[in-house]
This record gives structure tokens, sequence and C-alpha cells, in this order.
């Protein structure tokens, strides 16, 4: 099963490649063993449901969940890293001032699944707060909850994926309380508070599943009327799909004993394991061992109306190709390969957001034998050792007697 891995893609004028081009960003680092994953479930549009929102607090050291005082200084960055843990991605949340403005209590945990920051002296777009949220890797469908908006708070929200901001509309803030205002600048949601405290201070952002990201700022954040009063907020309910693909693969060879010209099929069956639907499905070969031509995997079906253009999540393509054994086969006695299927999440960037995934082999005794998704073991085709008559028809009757000065050709 292959997550997200950072080695996908196509790219160089549509050349396979085994690893992202050098254009992207690198993996950053994890910080392990400190947070869990909640169990609350949201559903996204009709592709199906994102991850669990996180404990993005789980097991954090007692007195290290907040970065106040000497810990942050009275206007330094501070960031906690690698938080709510989902599929393998993480992600780091950022705090910086500019301008007069200074922190409070800085960032912390105000329970397992909340993040609240709190600053003051943020009077204007230049006398700020600034947060980011960065990903570990493209993140798809990304939902939040942002509380605490009141007396005359204001904030922005831009988001971005690869360095390059993604635009949206108004249509992806689900809920708001009353009297929080949104609206749209430069394709980035502005979010404003009453100028007191109601009670009804949050609002909430669904991005659509095909929506593809890696950050999000939160940035300016500040009061829109000159106060130079506490901004205290909550950030909640973090979650956000991932996508993921599964390739197995069997073998049949017809003949045996065998001759030249005997075919074996290779069928492949490629699934949509993860959260988001794919497009652009492609399966090669990988590493054949046959001495004639590599066969070629070629679409048959697909579950649920399913097409290498789109793979909705849980259905499945099946491929096929044949392969017809040639004389340097017939003593080799297997023949080894393994398939490749690329697929782009609808949403993703090509040469950058691409998934791949190594057959695994449903032939019994090949691994596990079971056609596993978490295992990538080689598709194994036995060849059965020719008869004499098959040798006989394939090179000519071998001469009991070779005389001086003759030869036999055609045998290796």
């Amino acid at each position: 099963m292959f997550n997200m891995k950072s080695t996908a893609a196509r790219c160089l004028s549509g050349v396979v490649q085994k690893f992202r081009c050098l254009s992207i960003r690198e993996e950053k680092p994890t910080n392990k063993g400190f947070f869990l994953l909640a169990a609350l479930l949201f559903s996204v549009q009709a592709y199906g449901q994102v991850s669990s929102p996180p404990n993005i607090n789980g097991g954090f050291p007692t007195g290290a969940n907040n970065l106040v005082g000497t810990a942050m200084g009275g206007n330094a960055t501070g960031t906690l890293p690698n938080l709510g843990a989902q599929n393998g991605v993480t992600f780091d949340f950022t705090g910086s001032l500019s301008g007069t403005a200074e922190w409070v209590s800085g960032l912390r945990f105000n329970s397992t699944t909340e993040l609240q920051v709190q600053s003051n002296d943020t009077s204007s777009s230049t006398n700020s707060a600034n947060y980011v949220l960065d990903f570990s890797d493209t993140v798809y469908g990304f939902q939040f909850e942002k509380d605490g908006l009141d007396n005359a708070d204001i904030t922005t929200v831009t988001f971005f994926n690869n360095g390059v901001q993604v635009p949206v509309g108004l249509s992806v803030v689900a809920a708001q309380g009353t009297n929080v205002n949104t609206s749209i600048s430069g394709g980035s949601i502005v979010a404003s508070g009453p100028g007191n405290d109601n009670g009804q201070e949050f609002f909430t952002v669904n991005l659509p599943l095909s929506t593809a990201i890696d950050e999000v700022r939160f940035a300016p954040t500040h009061k829109s009327n000159g106060n130079t009063g506490n901004v205290t907020l909550q950030y909640r309910a973090f979650a956000w799909a991932t996508p993921d693909i599964a390739l197995t693969k069997s073998s049949s060879l017809a003949g045996a004993p065998t001759s030249v010209g005997d075919p074996i099929t290779y069928t492949y069956v490629v699934t949509n394991t993860g959260q988001v639907p794919l497009t652009d499905v492609e399966v090669t070969e990988d590493g054949f061992t046959g001495a004639g031509t590599t066969p070629t995997p070629a679409f048959q079906s697909g579950t649920g109306g399913a097409t290498p253009a789109n793979l909705p999540q849980g259905e499945s393509l099946t491929y096929t190709a044949t392969y017809a054994l040639v004389a340097g086969d017939l003593f080799s006695g297997t023949i080894d390969n393994q398939g490749r299927v690329y697929a782009l999440p609808v949403g993703g960037a090509m040469g950058v957001d691409e998934i791949d995934d190594l057959s695994d082999s449903s032939n019994p005794g090949d691994g596990g034998g079971v056609g596993d998704f978490d295992e990538d073991d080689p598709t194994i085709t036995p060849i059965p050792a020719p008869t004499e008559a098959d040798i006989d028809a394939t090179f000519g009757a071998i001469p009991s007697v070779v005389s001086p000065g003759q030869s036999l050709t055609g045998l290796t």
C-alpha cells in the first residue's frame, strides 16, 4: 500500500520516474510519540469521508503546552510541531507577530483537541499576529472550526499548495455564528467578529474533497477598530482526507510442459483504498525477467462504472496483459515480474501529488499468496521444463552423433 509517498511522480515529458521532481518541497522531519487520534468522523460532499479529527495534544508533557514567557518571549516566533497524526500526515502550528504586537498566553493547548492563541496590541494589519498551519504532505477536503471572534477581531485565511495560493469561494464557509461576517478577498476568507461578546463567535470551513492544500495561513489576525486588547482565538475540529492506492497481480500459464508461443495471462487489479477520488490511473510493468518483449497492461473493466479517468473511493479497475513464451524462456524455471500503478488524486498537481504502488502477487505461494495490499511480493510464474518432443519441435531433432566439424545451432 502506497500512502502519499514522497517518491511517486511522472514528470519531464511524461517519463515515469521513481522519485518526485526536484522542484517540490522536501519531506519534513517528524517528532514521534506525542499525538493520537480522536474518533469523530466528518462527512464531506458525496465522495466519502475525511479522517477523524485528531487528538492534537495526546500525552504532551505537563507544563510544556504553553509557549509563553521565557519559552516564547514577548514577541518571539514559536512552533508546536508534528500535531494531529492522521494516515501518516501531521502538521506544525507556528505563531509569529508583527509591529507592536506581543504575546499574552501565546500558543497553547486549551484541551486535547483544541489550540488556543492569545496576543495583544494587535491593533491593525501591520500590528498583528500571524498563524501558519503547515502539513507534512498534501491533504484534501480540509476542515476546521475557528472560535473566539468577538470585540472586533478580524482574521484572514489563505490556503496554499506547493507554495501556490489555492483560491476559495464563500461556499466553503459551512457555518458561522450570529454577527460573524465572512467575505472573500483575493481568494482568501476574511472573517470578523461583532463589536461585543455575544457567545456566537465561530465559523467553520469545509474545503471540497477535490481541493488539495499543504498550508493554511491565518494572517493577519488583529482588531479591526484600533483596539489594543487581547485577541483570543480557538482552533479545533481539524480533519482531512488522504489518497491511497493498491495493486494486486496474478498470472496464469497455458501449457505444461511448455513450448514456444504458450501464453501467460497477467491480471492486475487496482483499488482506490484512500479517501479521495483518483484520476489518470496508469499500470506499467516493473522488473520483467522474460526473454521476450515486456507485456503492456490494458484496461478491461471497472467496478461501479470506474474508469482510469475516474476511480472513486473503494472501487477497482481490472487490467490484463498477455505474454507469449519465446525460446529463451523454456529453460528459465520461472518468469518474475511486478506491476506498478500510478494515479493522481483529483485536485492534485501532476508531477507533484501523484501516488503509486508496487503490485503484490495473488498467486498461491508468492509471499502471502493472497494479494495483500500491505505487501509487495513479485508475481512468479513457474515455467515447467519442455519435453524432448517440444525441444525437437523448437530446435529441430538433435543428432545422436556429431561429426567432426559439425555444429548445433538454435539451442541455448
